[in-house]
């Protein structure tokens, strides 16, 4: 597994989506805090695949792993600008499938969540329902 601090990887992604998108980010939960954007990491988990091949004890050490994200556009009252900006978000994610965090590599994938996944993520999290980006960063 990396040794790199989460805190680097996030970093990488709120540093590219703020030179690509032109606008502020942050990393938080939607509603405690204030940026165009938000970036919302809501699950962390190692591959599993990995675990299955080589061990539990071997695996922990070597096993990459994922950070789930969701990109909301902030508390803007113009819903079209909110958009705009997650399409600029969108665009960003397409055009950067790798991040340079510190010496290592981090790849940016864009995701597709169900209309079900996404109500039963929001009720769980008392997150207010919201039109948003799925990414995942996959970190070895």
């Amino acid at each position: 597994m990396s040794t790199r601090p989460m805190s680097q990887v996030l970093d990488a992604l709120r540093t590219m989506l703020v030179q690509a998108t032109e606008t502020t980010v942050a990393i938080g939960r939607p509603g405690a805090v204030d940026a165009a954007l938000i970036v919302w990491p809501y699950r962390l988990e190692e591959d599993a695949a990995h675990h299955a091949m080589k061990g539990r004890s071997a695996a922990s050490d070597s096993a990459p792993w994922h950070v789930h994200l969701l990109v909301f556009a902030g508390d803007d009252d113009d819903a079209t600008t909110a958009l705009d900006a997650l399409q600029r978000a969108r665009r960003a994610a397409y055009a950067h499938g790798m991040l340079q965090a510190g010496d290592e590599m981090v790849q940016l994938v864009l995701r597709h969540l169900t209309l079900g996944e996404l109500v039963a993520l929001f009720s769980v999290t008392g997150v207010p329902m919201a039109p948003c980006l799925a990414l995942e960063l996959v970190v070895s």
